[in-house]
């Protein structure tokens, strides 16, 4: 449709690509985010682009995400303040390299990384049907939920006359709020799929306040990672959390309850930058990843009160089950919007 992107000379480049072309001059992709895409090789080690169409002329070279692509040297790089000759690593995706950051190429380790959405990953042995990892020999699962931490500022925006902070406070973790609340703000990714779907409320009464929403708010987010979590297979035995959403100890305490799975908040929460750095310690040869524990450590630790499970389990089972009664319903709001 648009011949005149695909001449030559042309490149099509990632956002960070771009960032390290204007560096160093190369044209590159990580083979991390390389796997991501469906005409890309992995057997053969090149691009493919079949019924897709696309002139493979265009596609960068292929790096691996440790491997230095060059140095800088150009005069966006001066303009930067950088001297020359630093070398450049490609990386990779941030939910990527935030698993790195956190810890998470460890077995039986997952990594929650929480902002406006939230990105659940566990590493996994080398296989076709997963991506290949921003570290060497390893695949990585990875499920997004559109909206983890979107539905706070959402409901801070609803109720901006109240003190979010002073209502968190007085929610009792060991003391479920019997309400549902379904975060598909934004629709939703893993595990429905579905872009019609939107958020809910159920069990709302006259008595019902803010504090009491709140807190269905924080177990709507948690039952959908326990429902993320239950589908990446067994044996997990704590959650890393990261990102800005997981500051929040009281939420955090319950996402724990939930899971029934200890919660372990780590040092760095921008684990995306501290993962791409760890990378390129890798790369030049500074650090191997068996070292890595000397900087990825946890700064607290939620565990599990297993007594309020079980009502937290009959609460989730409720959860689950919502979705599908709705879905006719969310179909037709989305007709509704969209005519």
């Amino acid at each position: 449709n648009h011949p005149g992107l695909f001449v030559p000379g042309i490149s099509a480049l990632d956002p960070k690509s771009y960032v390290a072309f204007l560096l160093c001059g190369k044209r590159s992709i990580d083979l991390s985010t390389a796997s991501t895409i469906h005409y890309y090789n992995r057997v053969h080690n090149n691009w493919d682009g079949g019924a897709t169409g696309v002139p493979l002329d265009v596609m960068p070279e292929v790096f691996k995400p440790w491997q230095a692509i060059g140095t800088t040297h150009t005069e966006f790089s001066r303009t930067c303040g950088l001297p020359d000759n630093i070398p450049v690593y490609p990386g990779g995706i941030d939910a990527f390299c935030e698993s790195v950051g956190a810890g998470g190429f460890r077995e039986g380790v997952v990594v929650e990384g929480s902002g406006t959405s939230t990105c659940i990953s566990r590493p996994v042995p080398v296989d076709m049907s997963s991506s290949l990892h921003v570290l060497p020999d390893s695949s990585i699962r990875i499920e997004a939920i559109s909206s983890g931490g979107a539905c706070y500022k959402w409901f801070q925006e609803c109720f901006a006359d109240s003190d979010l902070f002073t209502l968190t406070e007085s929610i009792q973790a060991d003391r479920p709020a019997c309400l549902i609340f379904l975060p598909y703000l934004a629709g939703e990714r893993s595990p429905i799929w579905d872009e019609k779907a939107r958020g809910v409320f159920v069990g709302i009464d006259l008595q019902t306040r803010a504090d009491t929403m709140l807190q269905a708010m924080y177990q709507g987010v948690g039952f959908a990672i326990r429902q993320t979590l239950e589908s990446m297979g067994q044996g997990i035995r704590c959650v890393r959390a990261v990102g800005g959403a997981n500051r929040n100890d009281k939420w955090l305490q319950i996402k724990a309850n939930i899971s029934g799975i200890r919660y372990e908040r780590m040092i760095e929460l921008d684990a995306s930058a501290f993962g791409a750095a760890l990378i390129a310690a890798i790369g030049s040869g500074i650090y191997k990843k068996s070292d890595f524990d000397t900087f990825i450590q946890p700064q607290t630790v939620f565990e599990p009160e297993l007594k309020v499970k079980p009502e937290y389990d009959l609460l989730f089972s409720s959860y689950k089950a919502l979705y599908g009664k709705l879905r006719e319903t969310f179909e037709e709001m989305y007709v509704c919007a969209h005519s």
